[in-house]
């Protein structure tokens, strides 16, 4: 009798142990509030440079990233002949969901591009200027290169950005070029992480073209300004590009 009884007192001692155990695996593969358990999954976004820091644990990181958008291009001054405005501002690279290998506690270095600033208006009598280039974001040997900015208007038409090219694989998406001014109007910027900005119209003077709101999206471009009662009337500003961003998941 006390052999069934130690028996049956060992095999409840194994039962909590397995219970116990099973408990603690829960524990650590979901989590629980109040213990120090690793992050196993959740992201980061940088609107700015930063460092990225990686969470104990982790192994693998994905990257999405975007480029700052290619400012858009001043329009032209009239002088009595038919003047431009300005191109488009180019969209930035797109890297989407890139697969990283990490060593827990390891620090990047996370740049996030601002976007290009858009181009001066023609003041009377003069071309428009271009737009600059957006800038780059990166994240270890990664970068998503930033749209160009528009040409600014002249008497002939006022060339769209480059869109931000270069290194491409599966997990990127290449720029788009901005659009070229087909008139006194201004133009749309290419399209980033969302709709390019819309351009200015021509008038006296013309019309600035509008900041792009969306991630890594070309600025609007100037309208040319017009000749009216004698006077020359300077052309509309480019709009700036949209700015970068890395977004880090796990």
């Amino acid at each position: 009798m006390n052999i069934i009884k130690k028996m049956k007192e060992n095999n409840w001692k194994i039962l909590k142990i397995g219970l116990t155990c099973f408990l603690l695996f829960l524990i650590n593969s979901r989590g629980f509030a109040g213990l120090n358990v690793p992050n196993k999954h959740g992201s980061q976004f940088f609107s700015s440079s930063g460092t990225f820091i990686v969470p104990a644990g982790i192994t693998t990181i994905n990257i999405t990233m975007v480029g700052g958008g290619g400012g858009g291009g001043g329009g032209a001054s009239a002088d009595g002949v038919s003047r431009y405005g300005g191109g488009g501002g180019g969209s930035s690279q797109i890297h989407f969901k890139i697969p990283i290998t990490v060593t827990s506690g390891t620090n990047y270095t996370v740049n996030v591009g601002s976007g290009g600033t858009g181009g001066a208006g023609g003041d009377p009598v003069a071309n428009g200027s271009a737009g600059s280039s957006g800038g780059n974001s990166s994240f270890g040997d990664f970068t998503a290169v930033g749209g160009s900015g528009g040409g600014g208007g002249t008497v002939a038409n006022g060339t769209g950005g480059g869109g931000g090219t270069g290194g491409s694989n599966r997990y990127v998406i290449d720029g788009l070029a901005g659009n070229i001014a087909s008139g006194g109007n201004g133009v749309a910027g290419a399209i980033g992480f969302g709709a390019g900005a819309t351009g200015g119209v021509s008038g006296t003077p013309g019309t600035d073209g509008n900041d792009a709101t969306n991630y890594g999206a070309g600025g609007g471009s100037g309208g040319s300004g017009s000749n009216s009662g004698g006077t020359d009337y300077s052309g509309g500003d480019g709009g700036d590009g949209g700015d970068g961003f890395v977004l880090v998941e796990w």
